[in-house]
């Protein structure tokens, strides 16, 4: 089955943006609830509700930087990005860590 997904989306690209299967239509559900935490997150840093526990943390730097102060997409996409990366980056640490050590 992964193999004709992967024909289907290498001979058709322009399908990509669409849900096709159920993994993707799960994936853009699970996308969108992401950017709209990291949204509510972002409101309320910018109205001053809520303040960084450390002072010049990612998101208050990339808040406070004029590349991203107007574009709220811009800003959403590099936010998702850093989450997803850094989310990526422990998870195969601690991958290869219990590994090793096994």
């Amino acid at each position: 089955m992964n193999r004709f997904r992967f024909i289907t989306f290498g001979i058709y690209p322009v399908l990509l943006p669409y849900p096709i299967y159920s993994e993707c239509r799960r994936m853009k559900r699970n996308v969108a609830s992401l950017r709209a935490s990291l949204l509510k997150i972002m409101e309320a840093r910018r109205s001053g509700e809520v303040q960084g526990d450390i002072d010049g943390d990612l998101m208050s730097i990339i808040l406070s930087d004029d590349l991203y102060r107007y574009d709220l997409e811009k800003t959403l996409d590099e936010l998702t990005i850093l989450f997803v990366a850094g989310n990526e980056t422990v998870k195969i640490a601690l991958t290869n860590t219990v590994c090793y050590l096994a």
